[in-house]
């Protein structure tokens, strides 16, 4: 944890993060290391791989807080398996007060007629 503290203060310029201060996690340092990759220009898309248990889900979280808290994005899409579905929804509002919204195969469908084309 202090390592991850001591990540967060270091991080200054173009990479500083917002949203990791505030987040309801105990982060360790190589969970920040999609979210800087992503401030410091290193990528547009990141795949987050890894052993069970070892925070995906924190680290993809804290990429999107990032990103939207530099105003760099303002809809992402997450697509997991359909037994996590719940799971990413509760953790986005618990972890880092993101509003998600669960969209099935009809839910897609019903949120493109609603959207303009552009």
């Amino acid at each position: 944890r202090e390592a991850a503290r001591q990540l967060l203060a270091r991080s200054g310029t173009a990479a500083r993060l917002r949203a990791a201060a505030s987040a309801r996690v105990a982060l360790m340092p190589y969970q920040l290391e999609p979210a800087l990759a992503l401030l410091a220009g290193l990528g547009t898309r990141v795949l987050v791989a890894d052993a069970v248990g070892l925070g995906k889900t924190v680290q993809a979280l804290l990429a999107v807080a990032e990103l939207r808290a530099a105003g760099a994005v303002r809809r992402v899409l997450v697509v997991c398996p359909a037994g996590l579905r719940d799971q990413w929804v509760s953790e986005c509002a618990a972890r880092l007060a993101i509003d998600a919204r669960l969209l099935d195969q009809a839910g897609i469908r019903r949120s493109r007629t609603a959207r303009p084309s552009d």
